[in-house]
């Protein structure tokens, strides 16, 4: 009874713990190591479960194609359990291009028919990041999946490519990941220069997925450089040094990112599968020079 209560206890208090605390909390012992793992694997569980019903199985098929879960359902694992959560309408599920079939035929075995499909042409990020888009509804249960298949073997490369870094997040079968853990649990956003513009400025697409961010108090500028600025709202940095750099070449790997896995080989696993980036943009001190970005994957040495 007495070992119940610690664990119970441990699992209030987490609730009241942001992604980063709760991965420094669970590295002083054993027991707060384990019962960590354990609350982030129930609030994944409890995440994904009204859209797929049995969340074990799939997130074990979801192992089996390496595909990942990104969009509100990660953001709001790196917030507090106690805090307001964002809605999130939709699950949105990115696979490689191997495994498109395999997740269609499990989402109509749980009762979703597909409603519609895009190109990933018709996205404002470039076209060698993703193939397709299948929209999904069951109507039963009122929910949405959107499934993203990418161009390649690497399902995580379409999430580096999205409008900011507030949603560069994913959520695989073991593991949380976010690329700028810090600076999104500030409620800052970096505006990603990768993405497709028209006469220099976003698209109209681009500009409604900023606002709705906006609209959940974060702050993303829309000019690569304009952030740089050390106002009230914004995020002061050393250029080329630290990692919320649009400058720094990143990886998966440095420090700047935040991963926490709660099965060990998931952890070797992902350590060997290469993914490294260069968000790029107006360069930090030099605001006439503009850097070309990169994402890079054992797949393709740039996009």
């Amino acid at each position: 009874m007495e070992g119940r209560l610690d664990y119970d206890c441990a699992f209030s208090v987490f609730s009241h713990l942001n992604a980063v605390d709760l991965d420094n909390v669970r590295r002083t012992c054993k027991f707060l190591r384990h019962t960590g793992h354990e609350y982030l694997r129930h609030r994944v569980l409890a995440a994904i479960s009204p859209y797929v019903g049995n969340a074990r199985r799939f997130l074990l098929r979801m192992e089996n194609v390496d595909g990942v879960i990104s969009g509100s359902v990660a953001l709001n694992l790196l917030f507090p359990q106690t805090a307001t959560q964002f809605t999130s309408k939709d699950l949105d599920v990115y696979v490689p291009a191997s495994a498109e079939y395999a997740l269609d035929a499990f989402l109509r075995n749980a009762g979703y028919k597909e409603v519609g499909m895009n190109m990933g042409t018709s996205y404002d990020i470039p076209s060698g990041a993703i193939g397709t888009v299948h929209s999904y509804i069951n109507t039963i249960k009122k929910r949405l999946v959107d499934v993203v298949v990418a161009k390649g073997e690497d399902a995580r490369v379409p999430v580096l490519y999205f409008h900011s870094t507030p949603v560069m997040n994913y959520v695989t079968a073991t593991a949380l990941f976010s690329a700028y853990p810090h600076m999104t649990l500030a409620r800052q956003g970096l505006f990603n220069p990768h993405t497709r513009r028209r006469n220099g400025l976003p698209t109209c697409r681009t500009y409604d997925a900023i606002i709705k961010y906006w609209r959940r108090g974060f702050d993303i500028t829309l000019n690569d450089g304009g952030w740089l600025k050390m106002g009230r709202r914004r995020w002061p940095h050393l250029c080329l040094t630290d990692f919320e750099c649009p400058q720094f070449p990143r990886q998966i790997t440095d420090n700047g990112c935040l991963v926490i896995e709660w099965e060990e080989h998931e952890l070797r696993k992902q350590k060997q599968k290469k993914l490294a980036w260069k968000l790029g943009g107006i360069h930090c001190l030099r605001p006439n020079v503009t850097e070309h970005g990169y994402i890079e994957n054992e797949e393709t040495e740039s996009l």
